[in-house]
């Protein structure tokens, strides 16, 4: 009976397992049919994306070239360069005729729709928003795909050109509907959709329900410019798709677009290679269980003995002897195996009782030994950690005093050859402009002359005079301004307003700004920002951070002076739109002679000297980080003037 349960067993084990092997055998081929079907479709997918999108090229190209030619006749360019509205908008219904599209867009060399073929647009709305546009204004010829009132469109957008340069841009366009979408779908062998967003906006053909919601389903998944694949369900019929989008200016998404490939004729392949899969695998089961069958009932006899045998040695009864070796060669090898290990066992495990008794001394020998040792590394340790860190905290220390002690050395040995160099550049220069000073008065003496004075071209004369005796003066003002700074002048204080320093600043440079083409502005703090400071430095100060700013700006750039009153200290923030300044090179913006400007424009002199000037009124300067890196922020603090401390500006 022993022996019938043990042949169950056996075949019991042995048949499931032949089972799960036979059924993963089954299932690796499904999936390896399954993945190359998958893979293949992937495939043959991107294949047809590549000539979508070649065909989407071609179709732009073809019409990047024909509005080139249109736009070469002088029957358009002519109303373009005269702003004729009456005869654009003739020309662009002609266009519409000769190029066979739905929308024609003239816009001048800024943007501005001068006229167009559908009235969704309106003559004189910027229209520049689309890449193609964007390129356009500046010389290139390009297409794009672009949205507009939940619509797609598919536009090219070519420069005017006239002898006096662009003139502006001629954009030639249609509508991406169902027309449109059956054409490149009997181009390209496959259906074909196109969506804005999440929504399918035009198709080959008629989608069924689920196919679009499973393209608007991956349209959600797009992110960046990487097209999105479906997975291929064969048992579901869908097709497979894959969905790509469309960029435009900014890399801002307009739309995507999906190709659908039907996989009937793959489906029934699959379903043929999975019947006879399965009568293969049906085939191979039977066989495998009664092989099993005919060995559980040679090995069940000698496998029954050594169980029991085994039995009586988990026991612990080592005197148990197996029955005379019986049956095959590899069972009677078996039996006599297993009697030596018996045996050898039995010796084996009295000897280990006698070393378990003496490693249970030696282990708690050692134990004690090692616990007192332990106990004095770790006083050790605690020790040698204190010592540590009083040792970090003086080098710590001592680090930050020569380093301030180094700067100071540094500063004060760079201002002393200011003040050297500040001494004979004050000696040379003071002179000549004695002398222009002195000129200028002595002409405008003579310009007083009544019959000079009666003469048109000499009645400027006086007003140019002055100015210049003015500016003498200012340059003198300047130099000696300069000398007192190398000679450490202490500042005048008085009661100002940064409001009006700030107003000041920006009169005085609006002028310069305009005819470089950069926009110089300022948002000034509604009350006022009372400090005590010397006003003369302040302004200096300022003046030299927006002409740097101003410096740093290409045509078309801005610079901001802003006042603010913050947590009682009063705010001047100068900003700009430029380069900005590298990060490793921000640490040293305040060091004389360090400049980042080409050596014929800049001496490295300007942020020393306001970085001083700041400091001496009880201030502070600093180069602030500014949102993403671009542009140069430079920012003063100084105490705000408390009601009690105010005096008269003296």
């Amino acid at each position: 009976m022993r022996r019938v349960r043990l042949q169950a067993k056996i075949l019991g084990y042995f048949g499931p397992l032949v089972a799960a092997v036979v059924l993963g055998a089954f299932w690796l081929v499904d999936v390896h049919t399954s993945n190359r079907v998958q893979a293949a479709a992937r495939e043959q997918l991107e294949t047809s994306r590549r000539v979508f999108e070649e065909l989407l090229a071609t179709r732009a190209e073809g019409l990047i070239n024909a509005a080139s030619l249109v736009a070469e006749l002088g029957v358009f360019y002519q109303p373009l360069e005269m702003t004729d509205s009456t005869r654009l908008e003739f020309a662009c219904q002609r266009i519409n005729q000769l190029v066979g599209s739905e929308v024609v867009i003239v816009t001048d060399r800024m943007g501005v729709i001068l006229a167009r073929t559908d009235r969704r647009w309106e003559v004189g709305e910027t229209f520049r928003e689309t890449t193609a546009v964007a390129r356009a204004l500046h010389g290139e010829r390009a297409s794009t795909m672009w949205a507009q009132e939940g619509r797609l469109y598919a536009m090219v957008s070519v420069p005017v050109r006239l002898e006096t340069g662009l003139a502006g841009t001629l954009s030639v366009g249609y509508r991406v509907d169902g027309n449109f979408a059956l054409q490149l779908a009997l181009l390209s062998g496959h259906d074909v959709a196109f969506l804005t967003g999440r929504r399918v906006v035009a198709a080959s053909r008629q989608l069924e329900q689920r196919e679009e919601r499973a393209i608007e389903r991956l349209a959600g998944q797009i992110q960046g410019d990487r097209a999105v694949y479906g997975p291929v369900d064969l048992a579901s019929g869908l097709p497979a798709m894959v969905v790509s989008p469309f960029y435009g200016l900014q890399g801002a998404p307009i739309g995507s677009y999906a190709i659908l490939r039907g996989l009937h004729g793959e489906a029934a392949e699959l379903r043929a290679l999975e019947q006879q899969t399965a009568l293969i695998v049906a085939c191979a089961l039977g066989a495998a269980l009664g092989i099993g069958f005919l060995v559980s009932r040679s090995i069940a006899r000698p496998l029954t003995d050594l169980a029991s045998a085994a039995h009586e040695l988990g026991s612990g009864n080592y005197d148990f002897r197996l029955p005379p070796p019986a049956g095959s060669k590899e069972v009677e090898d078996l039996t006599r195996s297993f009697e030596a290990m018996r045996q050898s066992l039995k010796s084996r495990i009295d000897e280990l009782r006698r070393l378990t008794s003496r490693l249970e001394q030696i282990v708690g020998e050692r134990t004690a030994a090692l616990e007192s040792a332990l106990a004095e590394n770790r006083s050790l340790v605690e020790t040698l950690r204190e010592w540590n860190d009083v040792l970090e905290r003086r080098v710590e220390e001592r680090t930050r005093d020569l380093a301030e002690a180094q700067n100071l050395l540094t500063r004060q040995d760079r201002i002393a050859a200011i003040g050297r160099l500040a001494a004979g550049i004050a000696h040379e220069i003071n002179n000549p402009l004695g002398i222009l000073s002195g000129f200028a008065e002595g002409l405008l003496d003579r310009s007083r002359d009544p019959a000079l004075a009666r003469q048109p071209a000499f009645r400027d004369f006086p007003e140019y005079l002055k100015l210049i005796g003015q500016e003498v003066e200012r340059l003198k003002s300047i130099v000696q301004r300069f000398l007192r700074f190398a000679r450490s002048r202490s500042p005048e204080k008085q009661l100002i307003d940064m409001n009006g320093i700030a107003r000041q600043v920006l009169e005085l440079l609006g002028s310069h700004a305009r005819r470089e083409g950069k926009d110089l502005a300022g948002t000034l703090s509604p009350v006022a920002s009372l400090v005590e400071a010397d006003p003369e430095q302040l302004k200096q100060v300022v003046l030299n951070l927006a002409l740097n700013g101003l410096d740093a700006v290409e045509r078309g750039g801005w610079v901001r002076i802003v006042t603010e009153i913050r947590d009682g200290t009063v705010e001047v923030c100068v900003r700009d739109n430029g380069e900005g300044v590298p990060e490793a090179l921000r640490g040293r913006v305040f060091e004389p002679f360090f400049s980042t400007k080409p050596p014929e424009k800049g001496t490295g002199l300007g942020l020393a000297l306001c970085h001083d000037l700041v400091r001496e009124n009880g201030g502070e300067i600093e180069l602030k980080e500014t949102a993403g890196g671009a542009g140069t922020e430079f920012v003063i603090r100084l105490p705000l003037a408390r009601p009690g401390e105010l005096r008269a500006h003296g």
